[in-house]
Parts: C-alpha cells; sequence; structure tokens
C-alpha cells in the first residue's frame, strides 16, 4: 500500500560560501535557519505525518527536528546528498576542467574523483524510498532531504 500523502522537503541554506562544491559534507545552517524553517511550515499548512524520514546530515536532520517536535524522526544516510567526493568543499571554479569536462560529459555515470555518480545516487535513494515508502502502511509522509534525491 502507497501512502496518500508524501511532503518532500528540501533542507534550509547551509553555512557555506556561494560557489563552493559541498555534498556530504555535514554543514552548519546558515542563519537564516528559523526564517526559512517558518516559511516551510507555513507551505506545509499544518500537515501532522505519521511517519518521518530524514537525511542523517545535520542541514536535514535539525530541520525535521524542528518542523516535528516531539515526533520520531528516522534518520538515513542513503537520503544524503550527492558525494563529490575530492571536490567536497573546493570552489567549482577551482576544480580541474578536464576532470569537470569528464565528469558533465556523462554525471549520471561518471562521478568526480572518489566520489559517487548520480546512478550511485539514484540507486541508493531508491533503496530508501522503496524501504520506508512502499513498505509503510503510514498514509501521510514526511521526507526531509536533499536537492539531489
Amino acid at each position: 500500500m502507497y501512502p496518500k500523502t508524501i511532503f518532500v522537503v528540501r533542507h534550509t541554506t547551509p553555512l557555506v560560501e556561494q560557489g563552493i562544491c559541498y555534498g556530504q559534507t555535514d554543514l552548519l545552517l546558515a542563519d537564516s535557519f528559523q526564517q526559512e524553517t517558518n516559511i516551510i511550515k507555513s507551505k506545509l499548512n499544518g500537515f501532522q505525518p505519521e511517519f518521518i524520514i530524514s537525511s542523517h546530515l545535520q542541514r536535514c536532520s535539525q530541520l525535521a527536528n524542528n518542523l516535528f517536535k516531539n515526533e520520531v524522526i528516522k534518520t538515513d544516510a542513503r537520503l544524503s546528498e550527492l558525494n563529490f567526493g575530492d571536490w567536497e568543499m573546493i570552489p567549482w571554479n577551482l576544480i580541474d576542467t578536464a576532470q569537470m569536462n569528464n565528469w558533465s560529459s556523462d554525471f549520471y555515470h561518471q562521478s568526480p574523483p572518489n566520489g559517487e555518480s548520480f546512478e550511485n545516487l539514484n540507486n541508493r535513494t531508491l533503496d530508501a524510498w522503496h524501504h520506508y515508502i512502499t513498505k509503510n502502511n503510514s498514509n501521510k509522509i514526511a521526507v526531509v532531504t536533499h536537492s539531489g534525491n
């Protein structure tokens, strides 16, 4: 049985400079966290999920805990953002052009050095989705995750 309502929420703004490549780096949240959280709460319009799943990274788990206070929240690393490997926390404009061109020519199958491809991201996310969504008897589910998922 599939749930009737699923809300998928992207984390708020992380505390990182513009133009930095980040994925699985566990970043703190920007000072605008509470303001952004309030906007998300208003868009949820009182939605009370029966089951809540979140990426384990703090930019998601903190949001989930703030949105759904006093609720049980399951975290799962399979919902984390793409692993950019050697590119993590490097300015995009300083990443080797040849490596970037190789990756961008087929980013679904290619991965950044010591990172993962979108195919890997897709497979682990679908594995989590199948585990939590298709096998869950809840009618209302909230998923707090990243834009890459």
